[in-house]
């Protein structure tokens, strides 16, 4: 309580900076760019942990027959700066863990990373690419996008949170009447009708809003190195790895099918070093695996890193966007409205 006595002048600040500044876009004193391209925005209001990433790779695949697509991200966390139009070279530590999955995992998509979007926009009106993604820019408004799409994880609902740094609060929680569409994503797959409108009334949509809800779909886990099945391997224990903002669901589930003797969680983006990796694989033995989340594996397939490892050791458990209430044409057609 004392701590969030001390921070509140903060956070009076930070609501106070963050409304003038939406109220010098909103009024047009700060000039906004609107791309010749379609363009999908999918943010949030809160630091981190909504599912944007699984989200955008849901849209990806979904649109990818109607257009040739790029995503465009700031690339939070790389070592590089500028704009960088992403190729075979490049590495989560160029262009950030989440661009560099994209470009692992989603077939001839064109990614590209840049503080100002606007750049990045401008960079794509010169390729083939028809629609642009742009992962975390809700409040990036220096660039006008067709539709604005906000997630809010169900275990963290935005309604529920204050500003930073009491809280995850990017800006006020009035700046979601900006958003086209808002989804709840990481909802339990057992929710009914009843919490389902129970959650509309609170989030208290208007007329321009529609609200949609996602659960996660985890996969079959896969090998990162080695071709061995995990039936073929007398696994007894698993240590859980993590960097993401919030890895309580992946533990969770990982708790649900086997034995987890150890949970190792670093903050979100964060990146192995050598000795760490090695101090990981000293501190197995026969019967034990560890298992981690796609978004490191992207930063595990570091050369270096992955030499490392030896086979079998290392797992990744997949996961996929799933649209609950048999709604998914319903979102499509919502998202296709505004494109058009």
């Amino acid at each position: 309580m004392l701590v969030k006595f001390l921070l509140f002048p903060l956070a009076l600040l930070f609501n106070a900076i963050t409304k003038v500044r939406n109220y010098c876009y909103d009024h047009q004193f700060f000039k906004s760019y609107k791309s010749t391209l379609k363009t999908i925005g999918i943010g949030n209001l809160q630091v981190g942990g909504s599912g944007k990433t699984p989200f955008t790779a849901w849209l990806f695949n979904e649109f990818n027959g109607d257009y040739k697509i790029g995503i465009l991200s700031r690339g939070y966390g790389r070592k590089t700066k500028g704009l960088i139009h992403a190729n075979q070279t490049s590495s989560a530590q160029t262009i950030g863990d989440e661009p560099f999955w994209y470009l692992q995992h989603l077939p001839e998509v064109e990614v590209v990373v840049a503080e100002k979007r606007k750049l990045g926009l401008q960079h794509y009106e010169k390729s083939k690419v028809q629609l642009v993604l742009l992962d975390d820019a809700f409040q990036h408004r220096a660039v006008q996008l067709d539709v604005q799409i906000v997630l809010t994880e169900y275990g963290n609902l935005y309604f529920n949170d204050t500003l930073l740094p009491i809280g995850r609060l990017r800006e006020s929680i009035n700046g979601i009447y900006r958003a086209d569409i808002i989804v709840v994503t990481k909802c339990p797959q057992t929710m009914g009708l009843d919490e389902k409108q129970q959650l509309i009334r609170k989030i208290n949509p208007s007329k321009h809003q529609s609200v949609f809800f996602t659960c996660i779909q985890y996969q079959r886990i896969r090998s990162i190195k080695g071709s061995a099945s995990l039936s073929e391997l007398n696994v007894q224990k698993v240590i859980a790895l993590s960097s993401i903002a919030n890895p309580k669901l992946f533990i969770n589930e990982l708790k649900s099918q086997y034995s987890v003797v150890e949970a190792k969680s670093f903050p979100d983006h964060f990146y192995y070093s050598v000795k760490e990796i090695a101090m990981l694989i000293d501190s197995l033995d026969a019967q034990t695996i560890v298992i981690t989340t796609e978004k490191d594996e992207s930063k595990l397939l570091n050369e270096t890193l992955k030499n490392l490892l030896p086979e079998n050791k290392f797992w990744v458990l997949p996961l996929q966007t799933e649209i609950m209430f048999d709604e998914k044409e319903m979102l499509l057609e919502a998202i296709k409205k505004k494109l058009h």
